[in-house]
């Protein structure tokens, strides 16, 4: 994700969420020392959370790959515009 981060960095007028799925040390040592319901119950919400979390980042990715296809469509266009006006400045 790190690296897709950084190359979306590259490209001109494109921001993203943060990428970035966090893991809280607590929970590791109440589960390990505290084996209750209130750890596995800390541990399910961590869970859910990442789980949100993961769903953002990806539609946040897929929104990024919609808007760079698009870019791509313009630029490709735009592309062929300007090879059609060479083509005439030529043959002039």
């Amino acid at each position: 994700m790190q690296r897709f981060h950084n190359e979306l960095l590259d490209v001109q007028d494109l921001s993203t969420q943060s990428l970035h799925v966090e893991a809280d040390g607590f929970v590791k040592f109440a589960d390990y020392f505290f084996d209750d319901i209130f750890s596995a119950w800390s541990v399910h919400s961590k869970i859910s959370t990442a789980r949100e979390q993961v769903s953002r980042v990806q539609d946040d990715v897929h929104n990024t790959i919609r808007r760079l296809q698009e870019k791509h469509h313009k630029a490709v266009a735009h592309l062929e515009e300007l090879q059609k006006e060479k083509k005439a400045i030529l043959q002039i």
